[in-house]
């Protein structure tokens, strides 16, 4: 059983509580959904439970976590680790080794296991969770859904039996999503692990959770609410029927792999006053379509700003303040500034924060921000909604929205079919590898 009590946890240089007198109690074998807006602490409720809240992060802490009738809330992190499996809203940037069959053991060697015990677990691992066929593979050509699996079945490799996960789901297509969920409820229901999972897509979860477990505003919590369909939903604009002239053309973009996957060759043009959306599963090319995209596009001098996955990748300052102001050097006075973009898609941040400590969807905003205040004409994005509540991601297509009718060519590589239905005005489906385009989006 999962027990806490009276958890209260402040971040360094802030007076407000990200966590306020939080109570729990969760029984063994629960699949419980912890929802909140962005940057609500959904998060940072998870890393108080495995212990990067406070010693990782720093900041107050008051309260304690029970583990199975054990004290652990003075436990470093690594020591947790015993007790607790964590993937964080990134696994795929957690990884520490090349392979499959190198993750799987990373675990159980820092834990101290023998290496005649490690393989027969290894072996059982890699069966229960659908990775036999992929051990000698590397981690980096793997799918998303195939890096998630690596990463639960790595994290739970020394039978940890509490599952901590954060926004598992924001990166993969339907099918990848739906297996997932699945999975959990099996390591739940047959296993006994107890899974919490930070989600925004509550949809996914409706007929698997058995408890529901809501972060409001200033901190707290309620309990036993229904998880439910986003209540924002996203508002459609009039898709543009004219496109404005030829900002960046593409020819024979393509790339190989020694997986031997590989992207073939194609054209690609991309216009003013238009957003191109590029859809398509897991592992499908979408990724390596805009990174060819990227690359072909500096060769030529072109005025490009790129939002990857890991938006975190961008940021290397200290506070939210530093980063912005960074940002905002050399724009002219009329220009747009990057904390007016930020301001609008997620609110105010606290300037003093460090952006490590930040959601990964506040993350993501702030990249967001720095890369649009650029005023490059040509904006590629990747997942450009991972991370984000309802209202963001509706703050973010009308920031898109404004950006196109100033004449910037948008390319957006998302999984959230919902979204590019609202600003796509034209669709690239990439299909193992081969992209097609089919048209104005209707």
């Amino acid at each position: 059983m999962l027990r806490i009590r009276n958890l209260t946890f402040t971040y360094k240089h802030l007076d407000t509580p990200a966590l306020r007198n939080i109570n729990l109690e969760i029984e063994d074998g629960k699949f419980v959904l912890i929802k909140g807006s962005t940057g609500s602490g959904k998060s940072t409720l998870l890393k108080a439970i495995n212990g990067l809240v406070p010693h990782f992060t720093g900041g107050r802490f008051a309260g304690s976590i029970e583990i199975d009738g054990r004290n652990v809330t003075l436990l470093q992190p690594h020591d947790m680790a015993e007790y607790v499996a964590y993937v964080n809203q990134q696994p795929e940037a957690a990884f520490a080794t090349e392979t499959v069959e190198q993750e799987l053991a990373f675990g159980l060697e820092q834990l101290g296991w023998a290496p005649d015990s490690m393989e027969g677990r290894i072996t059982a691992l890699a069966a229960n969770f659908g990775l036999s066929e992929l051990m000698k593979s590397s981690l980096s050509e793997l799918s998303g859904g195939q890096q998630q699996r690596v990463a639960i079945a790595s994290a739970l490799a020394a039978g940890q039996k509490l599952l901590l996960m954060d926004e598992p789901t924001s990166a993969l297509d339907a099918e990848s999503a739906e297996s997932l969920i699945q999975l959990l409820s099996d390591l739940a229901k047959r296993d006994g692990i107890t899974v919490l999972i930070a989600e925004h897509r509550h949809e996914r979860l409706l007929l698997f959770i058995d408890l529901v477990i809501a972060l409001e505003s200033d901190g707290s919590i309620s309990l036993g609410g229904e998880a439910s369909a986003p209540s924002l939903p996203l508002t459609a604009r009039a898709h543009k029927k004219t496109m404005g002239d030829v900002v960046l053309t593409c020819q024979g973009l393509g790339k190989s792999y020694p997986s031997g996957f590989s992207l073939q060759a194609m054209d690609l043009s991309l216009c003013a006053n238009q957003i191109t959306g590029v859809l398509g599963d897991n592992g499908s090319g979408k990724t390596t379509l805009l990174w060819a995209v990227l690359e072909d596009a500096w060769k030529q001098g072109a005025e490009v700003a790129m939002v990857p996955q890991n938006a975190q990748d961008l940021l290397f300052l200290s506070s939210v303040s530093d980063e912005l102001a960074e940002a905002a050097e050399g724009l002219s006075a009329e220009a747009k500034r990057p904390a007016s973009y930020l301001e609008e898609i997620v609110g105010r941040l606290d300037p003093f924060k460090h952006p490590r400590d930040l959601s990964a969807g506040q993350q993501l905003a702030l990249v967001l921000a720095i890369q649009l205040a650029s005023g490059a004409k040509t904006l590629i994005m990747d997942e450009p909604t991972r991370g984000l509540d309802a209202r963001a991601k509706q703050a973010l297509a009308s920031t898109l929205h404004d950006l196109r009718e100033k004449g910037h060519a948008i390319l957006i590589a998302t999984h959230d079919r919902d979204f590019l239905e609202n600003v796509a005005d034209r669709v690239i489906v990439v299909d193992r590898g081969v992209a097609t385009e089919i048209g104005e989006h209707k």
